[in-house]
């Protein structure tokens, strides 16, 4: 969005009690020089653990969103497989500071 990065793009979803909402989502432009297409934990921890920008880390970004759908009751286990080896990567590198 500041950089340019993201397409805002609606979208139709449908909910689990069978409701389709239209929802305003951010997609990653495959076309900007920061975009990484292998989206596998393994690639994309180390970006993430490092990256950081005008309003804040990407890390916090993502431990944030972790928090609030496990606070609302939505458990996303893919994306706490990659909080949790973003949280692995940053306590190595405080143990080697």
């Amino acid at each position: 969005m500041i950089t340019g990065c993201y397409l805002p793009t609606w979208c139709e979803l449908q909910l689990e009690d069978g409701r389709s909402v239209t929802a305003l989502t951010f997609i990653m432009d495959p076309r900007h020089p920061l975009y990484e297409s292998d989206s596998c934990p393994e690639a994309i921890a180390p970006l993430i653990a490092a990256a950081s920008g005008p309003l804040g880390s990407n890390a916090q970004y993502l431990f944030a969103l972790e928090e609030e759908l496990t606070r609302r009751g939505m458990e996303e286990e893919s994306l706490s497989r990659l909080a949790h080896q973003v949280r692995t990567l940053q306590q190595a590198c405080l143990k080697q500071a």
